[in-house]
């Protein structure tokens, strides 16, 4: 597989690998091609508006409820357990409503350990 594109086995309709065609050497007809995987809508997973606000405030999230817990949290909230993701969700949703999505209030990453250290 080479750059970005993505690929897998094509399959005939009984679901057995489809073979390569001899006679056909500039295309293998083994392979076909897949459409890119989508990005994260940080959009949709806030329920906000504004793309670049949204991305800004979400990576911020991720970064001080991942030190709250002592460990990198991956870029993709919908990977994490439950209480993180509404960790993650509820304080991006705070700072992008605060009007400045790339900051971080000094008291913040306190309220962030209060809540998640209080049982669901």
């Amino acid at each position: 597989m080479t750059g970005t594109t993505r690929r897998r086995r094509a399959r005939v309709e009984e679901g057995r690998y489809r073979a390569d065609d001899p006679s056909t050497p500039d295309v293998n007809e083994a392979w076909e091609e897949l459409s890119p995987k989508p990005s994260f809508d940080a959009e949709a997973f806030l329920g906000l508006s504004g793309r670049e606000a949204c991305e800004q405030a979400l990576a911020l999230a991720i970064r001080t409820v991942g030190e709250s817990y002592g460990r990198q949290l991956p870029a993709d909230p919908t990977f994490l357990p439950l209480t993180q993701r509404a960790a993650v969700r509820s304080l991006a949703q705070a700072l992008v409503r605060s009007g400045a999505p790339g900051t971080l209030p000094p008291v913040l990453p306190a309220v962030v350990r209060l809540f998640l250290s209080q049982p669901f």
